[in-house]
């Protein structure tokens, strides 16, 4: 891969307007500085400018009359390198006769150089206002050496400033010679593979894919490298201005891969160091290998890689310019290239912010961004690595006339690409986080399942924040609370266990209304005995306890249990056995009356008529209160 130079217009310094008062060009009909190479020059032509740019008038010192330019009397030189001028060019070349002017026909020098000698005979001085041009006819350049470059020097002598100071100056200007043998339009096709746009966000860097395909159907031959006038290719770009690529200091970090489209062979080319006519940056291709042909339909595709743009959006050109093809004129051909904020692959998918979409519509690269994906089923939003990133929806300001919100700010509902979504929070820890207060109604109100023929028939989930607790509430907004049906067609319910339930309700713990309660007093608990509850409290109904537990004795006898509310005995229950050293269950259900609404304490303890009986740690007891309003 090779990084392009900057090409510049002439080899000579920049122009320096009090250092040189006099600007000069040889240019075509088109405009361009060029020179052609062509087999008859007899229709050939060239105009002169000569141009004052030192802001005042220059003043020509007169000639006697009658005087006719020559080497010794002259105004302006105009000097053509030796190999220049084409052998017919170099002897017949004229400058067509214009009134106050006299010139040469060429001379040839001993240096090998070609000089054509001018003298102003009719104007007394060279206003700024008012350029002078001279037709030149006749005029082609030599073709040995095929399309190349070179300089055209002008020398001044006869010239005064307005205050009488001589001048006498040189000048340097570049000159292409180009070829114009052979036919004028050459059978290859250029443009683009795949799309032709550029992202100019100023950091994503872009490749352009050029492909030059031979549309003729014969083979279109090529001058190797080591030919006197070897057949080059020459790619350049518009740069700097609004209308360019890019910068130049960007452009001049790109590369270009030349490869054969047929052979993929990226060694058949050379790339160096282009030269355009122009200023800019440049590559030039040539063929490594000698009388090579570029076979009919065979195609070369040149890859310029890290095109980074920060110009404004719109379309700029890429230029291919051919040069000493056999049979054929040099040429140019002209790409548009689009510069914007979307950009498509050959694939069809269109980049927002991205030069690399991976999706059928994507903004951002392909994890950091989003993207749409159509597919059979349906489409697809997407985004992330499985790595956390969130996809938000947000408020655009927080207030009406405020400041844009960035980042996180005004987050309403986000989605991590692990799964999680949440909603009022950008930190989701849940399948679905729901974060907001709810302390307005006696239910909270997070989630609300609302019905569509009547939306005042909701189901409100939520935590009220106020009285921290959660709730599960059936309402008719502004008319009154519903029936709340859990598992109406069928199913268990457990409450506070953490596996199904064995019937159709399920309580681990106590089970309390304003009417009737079953509570467990005293959870299974190890002996020995005594054992005693926490405080547990009564509306003064009727209540059924069920006693639980165990006991041993080492020889035959009784055993029982005595059952206490705050220090009362309230009922004991005995059992008679016949064998010693063997644990058996003691139960009873006993029902209490007249006891009084409050808090009470219960103890169980040995039967009074088995003082000998034993319990220890092996031993379990417990008791669950049913307490009926009557």
């Amino acid at each position: 891969m090779t990084n392009p130079p900057v090409i510049t217009v002439s080899d000579a310094a920049p122009v320096d307007r009090a250092s040189y008062p006099v600007s000069f060009a040889l240019l075509d009909d088109d405009g361009l500085a060029v020179l052609a190479i062509t087999d008859d020059p007899t229709e050939q032509h060239a105009h002169l400018e000569l141009t004052n740019t030192s802001g005042a008038d220059l003043r020509f010192d007169p000639p006697d009359p009658g005087s006719l330019a020559s080497a010794d009397l002259f105004h302006f030189e105009l000097r053509f390198r030796p190999g220049v001028l084409s052998t017919v060019s170099a002897t017949k070349m004229r400058v067509a006769e214009q009134s106050g002017w006299s010139a040469t026909p060429p001379k040839l020098r001993p240096d090998g150089t070609v000089s054509v000698y001018l003298l102003c005979t009719g104007l007394r001085a060279l206003s700024p206002a008012t350029p002078v041009r001279l037709l030149l006819n006749q005029i082609s350049a030599d073709g040995t050496g095929g399309a190349r470059g070179t300089q055209l020097e002008l020398r001044m002598q006869g010239l005064r400033y307005a205050d009488g100071t001589p001048l006498s100056d040189t000048r340097l200007i570049h000159l292409d010679l180009v070829n114009q043998r052979g036919k004028k339009n050459i059978p290859l096709h250029v443009g683009f593979v795949g799309c032709h746009t550029v992202l100019n966000d100023g950091r994503t860097p872009n490749t352009l894919t050029v492909r030059i395909t031979n549309v003729s159907s014969s083979g279109l031959p090529l001058n190797g490298q080591s030919s006197s006038a070897p057949s080059t290719f020459i790619l350049s770009f518009d740069t700097g201005k609004t209308w360019g690529l890019a910068t130049p200091d960007a452009l001049a970090a790109c590369t270009l891969d030349a490869i054969d489209g047929v052979k993929l062979a990226e060694a058949d080319w050379a790339v160096a160091p282009g030269r355009q006519l122009g200023p800019g940056l440049a590559w030039t291709l040539t063929h490594k290998k000698d009388a090579a042909v570029l076979a009919p339909g065979q195609v070369i595709q040149l890859k310029v890689s890290n095109i980074v743009s920060a110009l404004a959006s719109g379309d700029s050109n890429l230029y291919l310019r051919y040069e000493n093809i056999p049979g054929y004129w040099d040429g140019q051909f002209v790409c548009t290239i689009e510069k914007g904020p979307i950009h498509y692959d050959d694939r069809g998918n269109v980049g927002i912010g991205t030069a690399t979409p991976a999706r059928t519509l994507q903004g951002g690269d392909d994890a950091g961004g989003v993207g749409l994906e159509p597919a059979g089923g349906g489409a697809y939003l997407r985004f992330g690595d499985h790595t956390g990133r969130k996809l938000r929806i947000a408020r655009s300001r927080e207030a009406a006339g405020g400041a844009l919100n960035v980042g996180a700010t005004g987050a309403l509902v986000t989605v991590q690409d692990t799964g999680e979504v949440g909603v009022g929070t950008d930190q989701p820890n849940a399948r679905l986080t729901v974060q907001a207060d709810s302390t307005e109604t006696p239910e909270g109100r997070q989630i609300v399942v609302r019905g569509n023929a009547d939306p005042h028939d909701e189901l409100a989930i939520g935590y009220h924040t106020g009285r921290d607790y959660g709730s599960l509430q059936a309402v008719t907004q502004g008319t009154t609370v519903r029936p709340l049906m859990l598992n109406p067609a069928g199913g268990g319910v457990a409450i506070g266990l953490d596996r199904p339930p064995t019937t159709a309700l399920e309580v681990n713990g106590g089970i309390r209304s304003s009417m009737w309660q079953v509570v467990e007093v005293l959870p299974r608990t190890s002996g020995p005995l005594p054992v005693s509850s926490g405080n547990f409290s009564t509306a003064g109904g009727t209540l059924v306890l069920f006693v639980s537990g165990s006991a041993y004795r080492h020889n035959a006898g009784l055993i029982g249990l005595q059952v206490l509310i705050d220090g009362a005995r309230i009922d004991e229950f005995g059992l008679s056995i016949s064998v010693g050293n063997q644990r058996f269950p003691v139960n009873r259900t006993i029902v209490k009356t007249g006891l009084p609404a409050g808090a009470h304490r219960l103890t169980v303890a040995r039967f009074s008529d088995a003082p000998d009986m034993l319990t220890d740690g092996t031993d379990m007891f417990s008791v669950t209160l049913l307490e009926l309003p009557f």
